[in-house]
């Protein structure tokens, strides 16, 4: 860290902690209300640590998110529309941007850092190119999704506003790796407005043109980092959607017989929007499930041994899904 990020970082803390104080009355309820700054707290505490940790012991991907980002950052002390260019180029390169692309190496079309570091950037022109006030921007962006999310939960479930907000919140591991200057922070806080937006329109049905909008934004954030959430999401989602429908059926008889129909329903569209999501990034398509297993097995096991830490072993892979279903996972001795 640099003289800077102990001489601005207490003016950005200052200004956060003042829209929080600001927007708390108009975000919470008189059983939320309480959560609120410590929520907001914790997530504070959490960059700042994981910052410093980081910076002094680890290394690695918050450092050079900001490395890269500050690349792009100086594009802007050169050439405003070259800077521009960078944050919004579909990842092809061309001469403008090349001296400054030419220095990223997750430059390129369909990148999943390189979408960090276009959120970094724009973070860094906001905090003077600033670590820790990037790592701020980021925690405050990841906040307000989650906050969304746990004002949601707590919406469909009153009666243990505690509970939620203990685990959304306080768990140690989500404070602390889900604020920093990483993938992690951004996609937490869509996937929370991913799930206002869903719940908000599709479930409650009200305000159904902003919920489309906040939902794609949500959607366009979380798969150009991480397409498997959103994977994950879909089917549950579009379940829930179904289901909802048949309890609103008032008659007994008219809800038992469309019920079929409807789960039908609900899954035909679930298995759709799997295959559509799974066909705009190749590595998670059904047939190539097996090798992208097999290759994150193969790299965590290799990252486990270097560095002593712990693991697991499910066995020798051949790539394909039906061999990877078969094993079953064993500790190593």
């Amino acid at each position: 860290m640099e003289l800077s990020d102990y001489l601005l970082t207490p003016f950005y803390l200052a200004l956060f902690y003042g829209l929080a104080y600001a927007v708390r009355p108009a975000v919470t309820n008189k059983f939320t209300i309480k959560y609120f700054m410590p929520a907001f707290s914790v997530k504070i505490v959490g960059t700042l640590a994981l910052g410093i940790l980081y910076h002094t012991i680890y290394g690695g991907d918050t450092n050079n998110y900001f490395h890269y980002s500050s690349v792009v950052y100086s594009a802007f002390g050169k050439s405003f529309s070259t800077g521009l260019h960078l944050i919004f180029t579909d990842g092809t390169m061309t001469p403008d941007i090349s001296p400054y692309a030419l220095q990223i190496p997750w430059f390129g079309p369909g990148s999943n850092e390189y979408f960090v570091i276009r959120v970094g950037a724009v973070c860094a022109l906001l905090g003077f190119n600033t670590y820790s006030v990037s790592a701020l921007f980021f925690a405050v962006l990841s906040f307000t999704g989650m906050w969304a999310m746990y004002m949601t939960f707590a919406k469909i479930r009153p009666q243990v506003y505690k509970e939620l907000a203990i685990a959304v919140f306080f768990l140690p591991s989500v404070f602390f790796w889900g604020s920093g200057l990483l993938k992690d922070s951004l996609c937490i806080g869509a996937l929370g407005w991913l799930f206002y937006a869903f719940y908000r329109g599709a479930i409650e049905k009200k305000n159904i043109v902003r919920c489309l909008i906040i939902g794609l934004v949500a959607v366009r954030v979380i798969a150009s980092m991480k397409m498997y959430i959103l994977l994950a999401f879909v089917p549950p989602a579009a379940l829930w959607v179904f289901n909802e429908n048949t309890a609103r059926i008032n008659s007994p008889l008219m809800r038992w017989v469309a019920k079929p129909f409807l789960l039908g329903g609900g899954m035909a569209v679930a298995i759709y929007a799997m295959g559509a999501i799974a066909a705009a990034d190749a590595r998670f398509n059904i047939d190539k499930i097996g090798a992208q297993s097999k290759l994150t097995a193969d790299y965590l096991q290799k990252v486990s041994a270097s560095q002593g830490g712990s693991g697991y072993n499910i066995g020798v892979q051949d790539g394909t899904l039906g061999a990877s279903l078969a094993m079953p996972p064993s500790v190593p001795s």
